[in-house]
């Protein structure tokens, strides 16, 4: 296993966390900074607060403020490490295929979203590390021990305790648990998996009933602080919400309309590794466009960049196939005309609506694929097609990390 590449991927992430550079807390990094002093006071009590409830970025935080002191570098050292080991994981991961584990950490490495949530103690680069982790080791159920699913449960309550938005991962859970059952596979990793669950759930009930003296007070928390929107919107913006507002949303982020348009040929390759990962990015793109803040009511997740950092992972492994199967030839000509044609509408719609540079970034998208597409089969063809096919990738977050450095 080559990790030369692997080094080489993790270091660019770095660098653009430094050029980016980690801002002052000012928001919600700045409540959990608080929050982590408040912490190790001995009168200390629990709010209504989501935010008081993330304990896997409040601890972290304040150990390294404890321990290297207080600065905006040490405050988002706990999300870089997160985000860095999310790479490595999908890297190792496909560490067979050098074809698919490059481009997928690189174009990770790489994103917009994923290097400005790096540089902030959000949540958000942690749970996407959490989520990633708890779904690597279910696509290898059929080959580990069944116990396993214990570990996979402890991580999906570690994310929990992150943010409660790693809960989108059930309905994709229960979708693979009754394709596996129905088939007759599996079963005792389920079992297993559904008493660890329910160990898990007793587990936050015990923490809240611990911390608060209330059973149901971290649920019923999350209730407090979100109203009930449904009800607030008339009949003309709740189709809107439904409809044309997610994509809107979507198109005008750098960091996923290109990494949308990249991904989907990868539905139509029949690759047994991908499988898992293209139902899961389905599933998680249909619940967060969808999906609720609320447990008994339709409240809609906000259209925030960060709410969707969970995608960033599975599209990212389906763009690095896609990618694969470009260099390979193994798309049809009108899956190769369609996937060209969507770049090049979107810079045309792109121009009115954003700056020129928008338009040429997904130009550049285009030609990169293009000249990847021509080259020869030869090794040094080949070589040189990944390059051009990751390059816009690299030259888009080098452009943005210099338009809006903190430095």
């Amino acid at each position: 296993m080559n990790l030369r590449w692997l080094a080489a991927v993790l270091i660019i992430h770095v660098l653009l966390w430094l050029l980016l550079k980690p801002p002052v807390p000012h928001s919600d990094d700045l409540v959990y900074v608080e929050e982590g002093f408040r912490m190790s006071s001995p009168d200390y009590t629990i709010s209504e607060s989501p935010k008081s409830h993330r304990f896997l970025v409040i601890i972290p935080v304040a150990v390294f403020v404890k321990l290297f002191g207080y600065s905006p570098f040490i405050v988002s050292l706990w999300p870089l490490l997160c985000s860095l080991m999310t790479i490595a994981g999908v890297y190792l991961l496909f560490r067979k295929n050098l074809s698919v584990a490059l481009p997928a950490s690189l174009i990770i490495s790489c994103n917009i979203i994923q290097v400005i949530y790096s540089t902030v103690a959000f949540p958000d680069a942690v749970v996407s590390l959490f989520s990633f982790m708890a779904i690597a080791l279910m696509h290898f159920r059929h080959q580990i021990n069944s116990w396993v699913a214990f570990v996979t449960v402890a991580i999906i309550l570690a994310g929990f305790f992150a943010k409660q938005i790693m809960l989108l991962i059930i309905p994709f859970i229960v979708f693979a648990s009754r394709e596996d059952i129905s088939r007759k596979r599996n079963r005792l990793y389920w079992k297993r998996f559904y008493v660890a669950s329910l160990l898990a759930v007793i587990t936050v009930l015990l923490v809240s009933k611990g911390l608060t003296g209330q059973w149901f007070f971290l649920i019923q928390s999350v209730e407090v602080y979100h109203n009930d929107v449904f009800v607030s919107l008339t009949a003309q913006e709740l189709l809107y919400r439904l409809t044309a507002e997610p994509m809107v949303f979507l198109f005008s982020q750098a960091g996923y309309w290109p990494l949308l348009l990249m991904a989907w040929p990868a539905f139509f390759l029949k690759e047994g590794t991908l499988s898992s990962w293209k139902k899961y990015a389905a599933i998680l793109f249909v619940l967060l466009w969808f999906g609720t803040t609320s447990f008994n009511r339709w409240a809609p997740l906000p259209l925030i960049d960060r709410m969707w950092m969970m995608m960033i992972v599975p599209l990212s492994i389906m763009a690095a196939y896609s990618m694969n199967a470009f260099l390979q030839k193994k798309l049809s000509p009108k899956i190769r005309v369609m996937f060209y044609g969507m770049f090049i509408i979107s810079a045309f719609v792109a121009f009115p609506v954003f700056q020129l540079s928008r338009s040429l970034m997904l130009l550049m998208f285009a030609v990169g694929f293009f000249i990847a597409e021509k080259r020869e089969t030869n090794k040094s063809g080949k070589d040189i097609s990944m390059i051009a096919a990751m390059l816009p990738s690299v030259i888009l977050v080098i452009w943005f990390v210099l338009k809006n450095s903190n430095w």
